[in-house]
């Protein structure tokens, strides 16, 4: 059936109130492009993400709580050193790439190679890093020294991370969502049966091969789809002459870096608090456990995040101010319709669905409830984050992050006698402190005139027009 075909046969199931909708982004090339980027990017993740759900599941319960904590500390300690490594690269190739690809083809291909480049170089510095200081960090930081092993398996995962976070960003900045789905949905089937055989067959150390596989296979992947976007763009790679952008990467990458290592190294710092504390490797599988569901929540303001970033560094290169608001607020628009109902669903169905985990989980419902509010603040800090990125506002972003950082290890260092739930806790109030101030500076960059008297009259005014229908 073709995309056509399909969209006739959604518009005549569509409800007849949501048909003026639809007709409006119809007729405007700005919502249009938006709602088919949205609309790709969450086809693959709404099929990849529940599998990564159900695996963490079927592998929490092959390795208990207190391996699945232990489980959970590697995979974020490895997340962590990735964001170094990749040097938010996917975000530089994301932005240069959608400024560049139609006006400047030569240099957008310049910077898409350099950016997968310094992307390999730099994550095998640090993956041999990781296997020097394994040994002391599993012993000091983690207060396990048999973790060693799995630390250095998952070494290789930091090259990978760093790798296909330039792929996907390179793709992104192509407005490639329909091809990013598509990979999205072929690593989610690889990684499903590959978690799942790994912890079956070699406990920890298994499941992180499993990682580290399926992000190999997911590598592969992004390469020819890239190749192939760049071929149909005309937009040429070759080494040749790529480090003239070498600029680009100091001016807009090392503020990006710092401010995404700055928040992880702010969430990860947490766990390590936790896994401190007694009993705190089964407290951490407890978190993990919660986590997944955020990951998989998150994927939604994420995505819009991707599809909308472009869009917004076009409108910022010619300066329409306006149609940057409006990208803006239909990504907050979209994002909260998407993720609330879920949020709602999920922390009413919480008590039933730690017990998917093994009974002793049976009591840890609330900080997945917890977890699941922390999901929806980012609803709202996200199309406020890409409209900041988009214009180029990378030391402004660095100290807002900076900000969430504190607040979250000050509430964790106040919290963390609870537990998960104090960690999550901590969390959220940071989340809610960060939404306030990321979105006035938001709205101080678009000169946005977001008042509180003004659409909230204007949303209750629409609901009593809707209502009466």
């Amino acid at each position: 059936m073709s995309s056509v075909s399909i969209k006739n046969t959604l518009y005549t199931w569509c409800p007849h109130p949501l048909r003026c909708y639809w007709d409006r982004v119809e007729n405007s090339e700005l919502n249009t492009r938006l709602a088919r980027g949205a609309f790709w990017s969450l086809v693959g993740t709404a099929i990849s993400r529940p599998l990564m759900l159900a695996a963490s599941i079927f592998v929490a319960r092959l390795l208990g709580k207190e391996v699945f904590g232990e489980f959970g500390i590697i995979r974020g300690t490895i997340e962590t050193f990735g964001t170094f490594a990749g040097l938010s690269l996917g975000l530089t190739a994301t932005k240069h790439v959608a400024e560049f690809r139609t006006r400047d083809p030569g240099r957008a291909g310049r910077i898409l190679v350099l950016s997968n480049l310094t992307a390999v170089g730099v994550g095998s510095a640090l993956g041999l890093a990781l296997v020097v200081v394994a040994p002391w960090f599993a012993a000091g930081a983690l207060n396990a020294p048999h973790l060693r092993g799995s630390l250095c398996t998952g070494s290789l995962l930091l090259l990978l991370y760093a790798l296909t976070g330039a792929q996907t960003g390179a793709l992104s900045g192509f407005e490639a969502f329909r091809t990013v789905a598509r990979v999205n949905l072929c690593v989610g089937l690889v990684a499903f049966p590959l978690l799942i055989a790994g912890a079956y067959v070699g406990g920890l150390e298994g499941a992180v091969w499993g990682m580290t596989v399926a992000l190999g296979v997911h590598a592969i992947l992004n390469h020819f789809a890239l190749r192939a976007e760049a071929s149909r763009a005309a937009v040429p790679l070759r080494i040749t002459g790529c480090m003239r952008e070498w600029s680009v990467l100091w001016q807009f990458s090392l503020p990006a870096v710092i401010t995404s290592g700055v928040t992880l190294l702010g969430t990860w710092l947490c766990p390590l608090l936790l896994v401190q504390q007694p009993d705190g490797y089964r407290e951490m599988g407890v978190f993990s456990a919660a986590s997944y569901w955020f990951l998989a929540l998150a994927c939604l303001p994420n995505v819009l995040g991707r599809v909308a970033t472009p869009m917004l560094a076009e409108r910022h290169s010619v300066a329409d101010h306006a149609g940057s608001r409006k990208i803006f607020r239909l990504t907050v628009a979209i994002n909260v319709t998407a993720t609330l109902p879920i949020v709602v669903v999920a922390s009413l169905a919480s008590p039933w669905i730690v017990l998917l985990y093994g009974r002793e989980f049976a009591r840890d419902w609330p900080t997945f409830v917890v977890i699941l509010l922390c999901a929806a603040a980012l609803a709202v800090i996200k199309p406020a984050e890409r409209v900041i990125t988009a214009h180029g506002r990378m030391w402004t972003l660095l100290l807002l992050y900076t900000g969430l950082a504190v607040f979250t290890l000050l509430f964790t260092l106040w919290l963390i006698g609870s537990g998960a739930f104090g960690m999550a806790l901590a969390r959220l109030i940071a989340y809610a402190i960060h939404v306030a101030l990321i979105n006035l500076v938001a709205m101080y960059v678009l000169r946005t005139d977001w008042r509180l008297g003004g659409w909230i009259p204007r949303f209750l005014e629409r609901a009593t027009r809707f209502a009466s229908r």
